[in-house]
């Protein structure tokens, strides 16, 4: 083998290899990504949830007659626990 066909063939090898791993890295680095930011975005919704349910808690006040809640917390606070459930009840696939 000439010194320019092994230089050649060389080049041509690195290249793949090169292409390769950027390639492989590249993919590795957006699925980590998406996953991190699906992980991030969960907690955030167990977050604002939690600290709406807590905040609607005055609606289950010791005198409703005297001042009775408001039809769009009811709403809200239902809206809210039917949330929580989807948001803590984990994933089967976890298990």
């Amino acid at each position: 083998m000439t010194p320019e066909t092994a230089t050649i063939v060389g080049g041509v090898v690195s290249g793949i290899l090169g292409g390769g791993l950027a390639v492989g890295g590249a993919l590795w680095a957006v699925g980590r990504g998406i996953r991190n930011l699906e992980d991030a975005e969960i907690r955030r919704n167990r977050v604002s949830c939690v600290t709406n349910i807590y905040g609607l808690c005055p609606i289950f006040s010791s005198t409703p007659a005297k001042d009775p809640p408001r039809t769009e917390d009811v709403a809200a606070f239902s809206f809210e626990i039917n949330r929580a459930k989807l948001l803590f009840a984990g994933n089967p696939s976890d298990k």
